[in-house]
């Protein structure tokens, strides 16, 4: 795995476990209910316990790993130019 993709996965955890804590005692930081509401579907409710609160970020964790994996998948496509382009390309290299 890369370096770079846990440390992204690893911020944005901590992020998502920010705004689940803020958004418990009623602040949304979004500005949105909803928002919210899929974090704590994703990695759980906000509490206290540490055994928990490992959990809970570590789910979080595992969620912004895949979400970064994907990203790349899908970015992966536009890495390469796709056939026509290298078709001409060559046809009209000088």
């Amino acid at each position: 795995m890369k370096i770079f993709r846990m440390i992204s996965a690893a911020r944005c955890a901590v992020a998502d476990r920010y705004y689940i804590t803020r958004g418990a005692k009623g602040k949304y930081p979004m500005g949105s209910e909803n928002y919210y509401n899929i974090l704590v579907r994703e990695s759980g409710p906000s509490t206290h316990n540490p055994v928990k609160v490992v959990k809970n970020l570590y789910a979080a964790y595992k969620h912004n790993a895949n979400r970064i994996k994907r990203t790349e998948q899908m970015m992966h496509m536009f890495d390469r130019p796709s056939l026509p382009v290298r078709i001409f390309h060559r046809m009209f290299k000088k």
